[in-house]
């Protein structure tokens, strides 16, 4: 991913492995993107720590498509696939992985600024945490009615709307 805006130690993208069934993602940010570095971060983030895949599916970007990747995988033994432009099972894995990055990232920058969110987990004493976190589970089930009743009003236009045109 990127380029981003550049982070404390110059790095302008992410580069990101999820795995297919756990969902578990690796994550390491760069200064640059080429074939040496995508080689690299293939062979140390994903073969040394997980160990050697059947097969890796990567985008359409000439980093992953050169004789170093081809080395790479004649080296270790495994496969490399291009993904589709529309590819459901890895744009979703995708996506969701992009969802997690949006919503529980905690920057490096809001650690020395601290954001509202930082500020109130650090402020609080144990009690006052357990007691939030409560009152967060408590209004999960009304947040869960008010989900079902907007499904129920949904699914009744849409039988209304299908129904119109149905002849007993």
């Amino acid at each position: 991913m990127g380029p981003l805006p550049k982070l404390s130690g110059g790095h302008l993208y992410i580069f990101a492995v999820t795995d297919y069934f756990s969902k578990w993602a690796e994550v390491v940010p760069h200064k640059e993107v080429k074939k040496g570095t995508i080689v690299n971060f293939i062979q140390i983030h994903l073969i040394y720590w997980y160990g050697i895949p059947r097969y890796i599916i990567t985008n359409n970007g000439k980093p992953f498509y050169n004789k170093l990747m081809m080395d790479l995988c004649e080296k270790f033994g495994f496969k490399q696939y291009k993904s589709s432009m529309y590819s459901t099972p890895e744009n979703g894995l995708a996506e969701a992985f992009n969802k997690t990055l949006g919503v529980e990232v905690v920057l490096p920058l809001e650690r020395q600024i601290p954001s509202i969110r930082i500020a109130i987990q650090e402020g609080l004493t144990e009690e006052e945490n357990v007691k939030l976190r409560l009152q967060e589970l408590e209004a999960f089930d009304e947040k869960r009615l008010e989900a079902q009743q907007h499904l129920e009003c949904y699914q009744s236009r849409l039988s209304s709307a299908f129904n119109k045109k149905v002849r007993p």
